[in-house]
């Protein structure tokens, strides 16, 4: 198994999707640094011998930016612009898109798992016939369909105090006295 950039390197695969093993080595730059030291495209790792590991390392090191390196500079990149404040700096904070996507709906990789909000209570599907609490209401039941018998009861006496109140509150405009005031 050859180590190249301090990665392992698979030794039964082409030399060209071997190389993509690397962090920061894709398809072009894996076909550009073949080319470069001469290997042809079919070549397997194992039939690699050690000058051309070796050439490989050397042409990797010289040209690229990969693994450590790469990853600490796009760390640095980040810390960057959260360090000015600036747009993407400050949704790198907060763990959002930084590219302008959507957020009310999905998101959900860099926002990550969803987080239930108290008192929100779960929407059903739009269809009728079937029980559940969202949607339309079954057809087989009556119009409360959402209430137990004890909640349609405590509904109507929390009605009948409304009602109570309302009946007062218009007697109490047009009593007498309340004209002088």
């Amino acid at each position: 198994m050859a180590r190249i950039a301090g990665v392992n390197i698979p030794t039964n695969k082409r030399v060209v999707i071997a190389l993509q093993y690397i962090h920061g080595i894709g398809a072009k730059f894996a076909h550009d640094i073949t080319q470069k030291v001469g290997i042809p495209a079919e070549r397997r790792v194992n039939e690699l011998t050690d000058a051309e590991v070796i050439q490989i390392r050397e042409a990797i090191d010289r040209e690229y930016v990969v693994e450590g390196d790469l990853r600490r500079n796009v760390a640095m990149n980040i810390k960057r612009l959260m360090d000015l404040g600036n747009y993407r700096g400050l949704r790198h904070r907060r763990g959002l898109p930084v590219r302008g996507q959507r957020t009310h709906t999905n998101a959900r990789t860099r926002k990550g798992p969803a987080k239930p909000i108290a008192g929100k209570k779960k929407r059903g599907g739009g269809g009728g016939g079937g029980g559940g609490t969202g949607g339309r209401p079954p057809t087989s039941r009556c119009s409360c369909w959402n209430y137990g018998s004890a909640d349609i009861e405590t509904k109507d006496t929390n009605w009948q105090k409304l009602k109570a109140r309302a009946s007062s509150a218009k007697s109490a405009r047009t009593s007498p006295l309340a004209s002088r005031m």
